[in-house]
């Protein structure tokens, strides 16, 4: 009796271990809550163009008014979204064509035509920066009125000032295109052809892509003159141009031999000083009365053509 009450008593002790451990065993298939910790939200600023980083040089207008475009082109006015002024410093982001790439004050990218820009230096444009006491060493000081398109070539006085008119010449201008102001001449081309087309003689360089150069013609050769640009519907003494001041062969070959790199080049609106020029003479013929396609000006090629 007492062996079976000590076996049972066993078997009662021995279940209640074997139930203790079981309870403080969990169910593997028990799903297990974990907390994921908070995630703060992202204040950082969504990226815009106006925080795109840009490479930008400055530029300062050279022009009374210049039009901020929306696109690339200035057939018309619907693309006009503002203007600049006078000395307004501007941020260029590219310069490699004939309309700047801008970048203004609210990131966003627009165009204005580049013949209007200069480099910033620091310093303001006087319009009406006049250089009649001139530290150049150039012996001529070149003079454009708009308003009578009229090409003035002043040489110096006793007194070492640009006063004496020694030449006086028509020319065409590009209107709004050609910028008035105070420059140079900074390079020289015995010939220059043009990307849309034409040639002309005796060009030179006085702003970006901006020549004084000869009449057009249809390739390197003084006797292909494309008449239409000399005193045609787009001649001499008319806003013509793309910007560029084009005259007849004289008058382009005169400064290409005689004016120097660096020499003075002064372009007014209007026309202060009342200059004023002859038409361009009238195109030559030959012995059966068909016009000549030289320029009556260009007196080398005409004696080499016998005239």
């Amino acid at each position: 009796m007492k062996r079976s009450l000590m076996l049972f008593l066993i078997f009662i002790m021995l279940f209640a271990i074997i139930a203790g451990c079981s309870g403080e065993t969990k169910d593997s298939s028990e799903s297990v809550e974990i907390e994921e910790p908070d995630v703060l939200p992202d204040t950082s600023p969504s990226p815009t163009e106006s925080q795109t980083l840009y490479q930008t040089t400055n530029y300062r207008v050279n022009a009374e008014e210049l039009y901020i475009r929306s696109s690339a082109d200035n057939d018309n006015m619907d693309n006009v979204v503002g203007s600049l002024k006078l000395n307004d410093v501007v941020k260029v982001v590219d310069a490699s064509g004939d309309f700047y790439t801008i970048l203004m004050d609210d990131g966003t990218l627009d165009y204005v035509y580049g013949a209007y820009l200069v480099l910033d230096t620091g310093n303001q444009i006087d319009e009406n920066t006049n250089n009649d006491s001139s530290t150049s060493d150039s012996p001529y000081y070149i003079y454009i009125e708009k308003a009578s398109y009229t090409m003035t070539i002043y040489e110096k006085d006793d007194a070492g000032n640009y006063t004496i008119a020694v030449k006086t010449y028509k020319i065409a201008h590009g209107g709004n295109k050609t910028p008035a102001g105070t420059f140079t001449i900074l390079a020289k081309e015995r010939w220059h052809s043009f990307k849309d087309g034409g040639c002309v003689q005796y060009a030179c360089r006085y702003h970006n892509r901006l020549y004084l150069h000869s009449a057009l013609y249809a390739t390197e050769n003084p006797k292909t003159l494309w008449p239409k640009y000399y005193n045609g519907e787009n001649g001499i003494g008319k806003p013509t141009t793309g910007g560029c001041l084009r005259m007849v062969c004289e008058a382009a070959k005169f400064i290409y031999d005689n004016c120097p790199e660096g020499t003075v080049i002064e372009i007014v609106n209007g026309a202060p000083k009342g200059t004023t020029s002859s038409s361009v003479p009238a195109l030559l013929k030959d012995k059966n009365g068909n016009r000549l396609r030289i320029d009556p000006t260009d007196s080398e090629t005409l004696e080499a053509a016998g005239y």
